[in-house]
């Protein structure tokens, strides 16, 4: 039974914020999105994001499944411009811009007796309080007002400058300076790069090594969210291991010094449990001696003296932090008392049992091998289902069994990265949450339409699967992105086929399914 229509509030207008905002309007509710800064976009167009930033999985994957980068465009890698430019036209595409309110703070979000919520803002220097029938909280997994700095003992007696990642704006600052840079994440390699071509000295100490895949990853063409096919995310984890396996060893006997210096960083970090960086930018200055690689952490600071655990020393002018920020806590008063200090005890890691459908954390999920719009995307699209009563969340013992399940899965699948608690693989993750949609694709459907059926299990998990079918499906658009883009050779091994559709189709469909699959792959010219 459909709910009345309801009023809604978004805090916040970034990736997550926007999308959620699009998809409660969609579904004929009234919204209000509060955004603290005078612009939409996020990190994007404001706070920690520094103006060299590239993103480092293609515009296919940061884009959202309701509005595709323009086909014409080959896959790449966009820029942070480019892709503030991209939501500024998604703003434009779906009308957002009239019920956004910027420079509006939300203070606090408080439970009524009646099951709505009163949302208390800071508006032009005034406190605003209003009320909705649901709240979704975009304001973002990691705070940039909170980056995570290392205990460096002897910090005080360093005369030099220590610094994070959430300060930087470019290298200029660090132009003929001795600097120290501390971990390696994706914005650490473009940090470090960058500082590395200006700096008198660049090291770059690590305690432990990143699991570390190239934008281009085995000497191909083809961005590494090409590698991310329901083929690959769908087969047995042995064989996963085994196929990356072989990818490595190729790279480590290819003569190629970058892309062995990749896979040997690959082996190193374990092959699992951590989440992938996947900007590689720095390789090359590692290679020629721009950056000198210290494997070991810092043991402490003395003056202008780096010192690491292994006993080797270095002078510093400048020791560059680039360590991430802390995760984002709900404050227990937004949720009548109720404190969330890990998601992975929220269902889907964006409802709370005890609070129910109307209140939703959006924006909460990191995949490791993907884009954090597509899953902002698919909770919004629940979320905004659930307000109009067209969805129910699970039974409260359902909904518990399935938290539990999926956190022994997430607890497995990152066990090197456990104070990382947003991480989730993104074809397990999107795929759930789409069967809880209805808009997951059913293979079955397109025995008659070989391509596509093709390209949905060998080409790449693109958010466009999932808008085929389906509340809001727009199956010409959909049908049209998937097949813009082609497959990766790379990322299909036939002999997996039947194996990764073992209990997601039906058997007797297998053959059949396989043999399609075969037949396209022989016949595609269209392989990257």
């Amino acid at each position: 039974m459909e709910a009345s229509k309801l009023r809604v509030c978004v805090v916040g207008a970034g990736v997550s914020g926007l999308t959620a905002l699009k998809e409660v309007l969609e579904e004929g509710h009234s919204a209000v999105c509060f955004e603290r800064e005078n612009v939409p976009g996020g990190v994007f167009t404001t706070g920690v994001a520094y103006d060299p930033m590239q993103l480092t999985v293609s515009q296919y994957f940061m884009a959202y499944s309701s509005f595709p980068p323009p086909l014409e465009e080959e896959r790449r890698h966009w820029r942070r411009q480019e892709y503030a430019g991209y939501l500024g036209r998604f703003r434009q595409r779906f009308g957002l811009d009239p019920h956004i309110r910027l420079n509006c703070a939300v203070e606090t979000v408080s439970r009524e007796a009646d099951g709505s919520f009163a949302v208390e803002t800071t508006q032009a220097g005034k406190r605003v309080r209003d009320r909705f029938d649901a709240v979704a909280i975009c304001r973002g997994a990691f705070r940039a007002e909170a980056p995570r700095m290392p205990d460096l003992p002897g910090a005080e007696t360093f005369k030099g400058e220590i610094t994070h990642t959430a300060e930087y704006k470019g290298a200029e600052p660090f132009r003929g300076k001795r600097v120290v840079c501390l971990g390696m994440g994706e914005t650490s390699a473009d940090v470090t790069s960058q500082i590395s071509e200006v700096a008198l000295a660049c090291h770059l100490a690590l305690r432990s090594y990143p699991l570390l895949i190239s934008r281009f990853p085995y000497g191909g063409s083809a961005t590494n969210d090409g590698y991310t096919t329901r083929l690959l995310g769908w087969a047995p984890r042995q064989q996963i291991q085994e196929y990356y396996g072989q990818r490595v060893q190729a790279d480590l006997e290819s003569g190629d010094a970058q892309r062995q210096l990749i896979s040997e960083w690959f082996i190193k970090a374990g092959f699992t449990g951590k989440s992938l960086q996947k900007n590689d930018d720095f390789v090359a200055n590692l290679l020629n001696g721009k950056i000198r690689h210290v494997p070991h952490g810092v043991a402490r600071l003395e003056g202008n003296t780096v010192h690491f655990a292994n006993g080797e020393h270095v002078e510093a002018d400048v020791v560059m932090c680039c360590t991430g920020y802390e995760e984002s806590s709900i404050p227990a008063e937004w949720l009548g008392g109720l404190e969330v200090k890990d998601v992975r005890g929220l269902f889907k890691h964006a409802f709370h049992p005890d609070i129910g459908p109307r209140l939703a954390l959006i924006g909460w999920t990191r995949p490791f091998n993907g884009g954090v719009p597509a899953c902002s995307e698919m909770i919004s699209r629940y979320f905004a289902l659930l307000c109009s009563g067209k969805r129910e969340l699970p039974a409260r013992p359902d909904m518990e069994q399935r938290i539990a399940e999926d956190l022994a899965h997430e607890e497995l699948a990152f066990a090197q990265s456990r104070h990382i608690r947003t991480l989730v693989d993104f074809n397990t993750f999107l795929d759930g949450v789409a069967e809880l949609v209805g808009c997951a694709p059913k293979l079955t459907d397109y025995l008659d339409d070989p391509p596509l059926l093709y390209k949905l299990i060998c080409g790449s998990s693109i958010a466009a699967t999932y808008r085929l079918r389906g509340p809001g499906a727009d199956r010409e658009m959909a049908r049209k992105v998937i097949l813009r883009l082609p497959v990766v050779r790379d990322a299909v091994d036939l002999a997996l086929v039947p194996l990764a559709l073992a209990g997601r189709v039906e058997e007797s469909a297998i053959p059949k399914i396989h043999e399609i699959v075969e037949q396209q792959f022989a016949s595609d010219t269209q392989l990257a």
